[in-house]
């Protein structure tokens, strides 16, 4: 979700696991209107079912910010999102 106001991406990315530190979500990349993404590395999860996350971002109506998120065994999740 993005937050206008606050000038904010949060980011509840599901991914389960029995160990958030041995299998988890290892890299999100953000993609702001085809710009150069910002990348982010985690050593670990949020919790073991869900990695939350937020970004300060400037973006206005009708831009899209696309996310993707990898795992690091393998795998990832994208899900895109036009600014309302």
């Amino acid at each position: 979700n993005y937050d206008q106001e606050k000038k904010n991406l949060h980011m509840e990315i599901t991914h389960g696991t029995h160990d958030p530190r041995e299998h988890h979500i290892r890299k999100v990349t953000i993609t702001h209107n085809d710009r150069e993404p910002l990348i982010r590395y985690f050593p670990t999860q949020t919790k073991p079912s869900v990695l939350i996350v937020d970004s300060p971002l400037e973006a206005k109506q009708q831009d899209v910010i696309r996310v993707t998120a990898v795992c690091n065994e393998g795998g990832q999740k994208e899900e895109t999102v036009v600014v309302p």
